[in-house]
């Protein structure tokens, strides 16, 4: 093989969506969000269990640069699967993500999870400006008793 034919492809290292969306070696998985919408009804949560290091963290990133209103951008999803559902789209960027990764919070020796930990990195997760939001909308937001939104979490 000649030498200029050869083509190196860069992997990124982060587990971010945004990292990845743009890269050749990138394997859209955003159908499976439009499988998992079709299965969800209102309350229902759903439980990945994966082995480690089979893409879990990168499709929580996915799915939370898609639905954050503070992450996601138009332009990370048009070529994607996930924006050819209309409902979805008109749902993209529109929800308070909170994402928390439960890993460094287990302490192994005895074996429970450190929520003075958990506390500290749910603070970190809500936005300067989480609360301004929230009575700026007030009265929608206490109205609407079944108002949406999404939790991520992450063991391993």
């Amino acid at each position: 093989m000649h030498s200029s034919m050869r083509r190196i492809i860069t992997i990124p290292t982060s587990q971010s969506y945004k990292a990845w969306y743009n890269e050749d070696c990138y394997i859209d998985k955003t159908q499976i969000i439009l499988e998992m919408k079709s299965s969800l009804k209102e309350g229902s949560a759903l439980f990945f269990a994966r082995p480690r290091r089979r893409g879990k963290s990168l499709f929580l990133s996915t799915i939370k640069h898609f639905f954050d209103e503070n992450l996601f951008k138009e332009e990370y999803f048009q070529n994607k699967a996930i924006w050819k559902d209309e409902e979805l789209r008109q749902k993209a960027g529109t929800y308070f993500v909170m994402s928390l990764d439960l890993k460094p919070l287990y302490n192994r020796d005895t074996k429970k999870i450190e929520f003075d930990r958990l506390r500290i990195q749910i603070c970190k997760e809500i936005p300067n400006d989480f609360y301004e939001k929230i009575f700026q909308k007030q009265k929608p937001f206490f109205e609407n008793q079944h108002q949406e939104s999404i939790s991520l979490l992450k063991e391993q």
